[in-house]
């Protein structure tokens, strides 16, 4: 990702949020979210050499998905890299854009830890078809305030 990029991906991320989250969040949580704020962490993303981001464009440009992967931020997570993010756009949904994206920036049974919304089935059930599986940690997502679960694809022994 080219930290010019940085706020395009940002307007994606809120919009992501706003399609994958319509269900599970309230209105006014998600109408708080805005476009075109958040882009100097994107930026400082894009320049971190330990960091892989990837992003998916449309024809015109448009930012269509990204997926961000790195080292773990926890101390005693169970695997030296974690996913960071990985968002889609809703019309881009069963397309594959979203596997292409996890497979740029995670190849194939690397081993990895991420965490989501333990409200969203559709995502829990996306990672699950690409190995990871579920470890029995949990959290609490900082801007929604819901119960998160982490998942595991080839923890490290």
């Amino acid at each position: 990702m080219a930290p010019e990029a940085a706020e395009a991906v940002t307007d994606c991320h809120v919009h992501c949020w706003r399609e994958a989250h319509a269900d599970i969040l309230p209105a006014h949580l998600l109408g708080a979210l805005r476009t075109g704020r958040g882009a100097n962490r994107w930026r400082r993303v894009a320049r971190d050499p330990l960091i892989t981001t990837r992003v998916a464009l449309a024809a015109d440009g448009a930012v269509l998905g990204f997926a961000s992967a790195g080292p773990a931020r926890a101390a005693a997570a169970p695997t030296a890299l974690e996913l960071h993010a990985l968002y889609v756009r809703a019309a881009e949904h069963g397309t594959g854009l979203a596997d292409a994206l996890l497979g740029s920036v995670l190849p194939a049974d690397t081993p990895c830890t991420l965490w989501v919304l333990a409200a969203n089935p559709r995502a829990r059930a996306f990672y699950r078809r690409h190995g990871f599986r579920d470890d029995g940690a949990r959290g609490l997502d900082p801007f929604a305030l819901l119960p998160t679960l982490r998942m595991v694809r080839g923890a490290l022994a």
